[in-house]
């Protein structure tokens, strides 16, 4: 069997906004929400194998390693769906904090998908695995894709949206890692102005105007996160004290992304040794992609929030 390698790399996101609009007789709830895939991003690297799936992980210890790792299952999916009897070894480098809202379990699963299909030799399939990453996850098709775009329904039904303004980008990722469950649990809807805020955001995102864009930034999952990690609170106002023109949580948290006039603003805070008590501070920059297989000649550096 060749010995192949195929790299992908899988980017985080943000929620640029969020929306609850009701909950679904399915159990999940139906969503607005602006993605925007950032440079912070995992990497994966698959080699063949005759039989079965191998899941190594590197920068994250407590993750698991069998069916429970969605890297797994979207592979195990894919082989099946595929009828492909071969295996694959797969290594996985971890720099997207997991339990941050940044969404790396499901950019990994998109991640793999793409990577596998390059791997196994498969034939192009867009539909199939659109429906393959929904059923592994809500977040999942978005990621075969990236860039910007509105999420609907559970966040699946997907409209791409031109770039966001030029801004200097700061994300702060607390050492408190919060479960989506629990944050759903305490979602308090109907609250907030969110969805005409979205719609705001949406038209500023389409005419580049960057003070309409920075002013809508929302979360409806704020509020109870907030309750249940009262220190993001204290992040976000020391984010404000920074400078930041706005701070918004990125899905159901813990990440938080501050919004600066220019990248050269953040550049100047981290080069000057800032810090943020309990929380990691990196820059970030807005992609126009989701998963990508590249090659070993591809120059992606990726910031890390560990600071390795």
């Amino acid at each position: 069997m060749s010995e192949r390698i195929v790299r992908v790399i899988a980017p985080a996101k943000l929620n640029l906004g969020l929306a609850v609009v009701g909950k679904r007789a399915d159990g999940y709830h139906d969503l607005l929400t602006i993605f925007q895939t950032i440079d912070l991003a995992d990497t994966l690297m698959f080699r063949p194998r005759t039989h079965g799936i191998g899941l190594g992980v590197d920068g994250d210890p407590t993750l698991p390693l069998g069916e429970d790792n969605l890297i797994v299952r979207a592979a195990t999916l894919l082989a099946r769906e595929r009828g492909v009897d071969q295996g694959a070894e797969i290594m996985v480098t971890k720099r997207i904090p997991a339990g941050a809202g940044l969404g790396g379990g499901s950019s990994d699963a998109a991640a793999t998908l793409l990577g596998l299909e390059t791997l196994w030799g498969l034939d192009a399939d867009p539909v199939l695995m659109k429906r393959i990453a929904l059923e592994l996850g809500s977040d999942v098709p978005f990621f075969l894709t990236g860039g910007t775009a509105r999420g609907e329904g559970r966040g699946e039904v997907l409209t791409p949206l031109p770039d966001p303004p030029a801004l200097g980008w700061l994300l702060a990722i607390p050492d408190v890692r919060c479960s989506t469950r629990e944050v759903f649990a305490n979602l308090e809807p109907g609250l907030t102005g969110s969805i005409q805020k979205l719609r705001i955001l949406e038209e500023a995102i389409h005419h580049g105007d960057v003070e309409a864009f920075a002013r809508h930034i929302v979360n409806d999952l704020e509020p109870g996160v907030v309750r249940m990690q009262p220190r993001l609170a204290r992040i976000r106002e020391a984010l404000v004290r920074l400078g930041a023109m706005t701070v918004g949580l990125t899905g159901s948290g813990s990440a938080m992304f501050a919004l600066f006039r220019s990248q050269g603003d953040i550049a100047s805070l981290l080069g000057a040794g800032t810090r943020l008590e309990g929380a990691r501070l990196c820059a970030c920059v807005p992609v126009g992609f989701g998963a990508k297989v590249v090659t070993e000649d591809d120059d992606h550096r990726h910031p890390d929030p560990a600071g390795r």
